[in-house]
């Protein structure tokens, strides 16, 4: 489980990171907000223009694409840990599955031995048959 825990640790790294990220871009605009009755010239409303405004949207954007993405990790690392858990379950399946072939061969074995005595004990009462039957002529040849 040490694989899926660095996975969950990133995460919670990039979440305190997102929140930072998000806090200091509420911080910039509040300080724009607070300014924008002092700092109201020409000068000032063309660099709002040229600066400011679009990277506030550029922020916003950029905020709403990371939390996107975080939430397309987070479904990712909850898949990882269900693949990881999965691959635990195979590993024991497949262990039980190999002791049954194990079984199996076992069973092969005997019964290939079996048929073996039952080939050699049939061939043998193959060649007793003849002494039989001439047995029972002699036995019906008396009577």
């Amino acid at each position: 489980m040490e694989d899926t825990a660095w996975h969950t640790n990133q995460l919670d790294k990039l979440e305190d990171n997102i929140w930072y990220l998000q806090q200091f871009s509420r911080i910039l605009q509040e300080f724009r907000e607070d300014i924008g009755g002092i700092w109201n010239d020409q000068a000032a409303r063309a660099l709002n223009k040229r600066y400011c405004i679009p990277h506030e949207e550029d922020c916003t954007e950029i905020l709403f694409q990371i939390d996107k993405q975080y939430n397309s990790l987070i479904k990712l690392d909850e898949k990882i840990k269900s693949a990881f858990n999965l691959s635990f379950q195979l590993y024991d399946l497949s262990t039980h599955v190999q002791k049954l072939i194990e079984f199996a061969n076992e069973d092969i074995k005997r019964a290939h031995s079996s048929y073996g005595i039952y080939a050699e004990e049939f061939s043998q009462t193959n060649e007793q048959l003849p002494i039989v039957e001439n047995l029972i002529k002699r036995a019906n040849s008396i009577c």
